[in-house]
């Protein structure tokens, strides 16, 4: 999600303090709750909001800071039970401070973001709250609510399981680019992905 995240930064360093003492559990599957897409539609959702960030954001080219984040991100993946093949890490050279998590995996965390932390920790920690919003399928759980406002009669014929599914959101007004709306997650769901944060953390290896 293309957000501010000044707030759930504050809360997520809290998080991090469980880093040194969180075990190395399997992540759960998404929550109970209203969602009319398929782990696939995820995928399929996610890699056309990609297609679009593709266009939108400019990447951080640097080697260095590129393998830093993608250090931190194996670790946790190493620790859990997620698909790690799964998802793609990015760093945008912006300096606002937000972060955008796609339902195919892609992650993308604004440079400036990345500015305001001081430690392994605390960037494992912002991965982890990332990686936790695409395991419990947030991104189309906000898009299934957005569509019971605004196609309820659509959902009573089968949509989107229908095979034009794609076409006929786009027909209905859905954005599928960073700015989505169904990007933007509820409270709720920041409170969901705050908990999995800390069960994501690896132990860190003694060195």
């Amino acid at each position: 999600m293309r957000r501010l995240i000044l707030s759930a930064f504050l809360l997520v360093l809290t998080v991090s303090e469980a880093f040194s003492q969180a075990a190395h559990v399997p992540l759960t599957s998404a929550r109970a709750g209203i969602n009319f897409f398929s782990p696939q539609q995820d995928i399929d959702i996610g890699n056309e909001a990609a297609h679009a960030a593709a266009k939108q954001l400019p990447l951080v080219r640097d080697a260095r800071i590129n393998q830093y984040v993608q250090a931190i991100a194996q670790r946790i993946l190493d620790s859990s039970a997620v698909n790690r093949n799964r998802f793609l890490f990015h760093v945008v050279n912006s300096p606002e401070v937000q972060s955008v998590a796609l339902p195919n995996g892609a992650i993308y965390l604004y440079r400036g973001l990345l500015a305001l932390t001081s430690n392994d920790a605390q960037l494992a920690a912002l991965i982890a709250h990332e990686i936790s919003h695409i395991q419990y399928r947030h991104a189309t759980a906000q898009l299934s609510r957005q569509l019971l406002v605004q196609a309820p009669t659509s959902l009573s014929t089968g949509f989107p399981m229908s095979e034009g599914w794609k076409d006929g959101l786009v027909k209905l007004g859905v954005v599928f680019g960073v700015n989505a709306p169904f990007l933007h997650y509820s409270p709720e769901q920041e409170s969901e992905a705050s908990a999995m944060t800390a069960k994501l953390l690896p132990i860190p290896v003694p060195g």
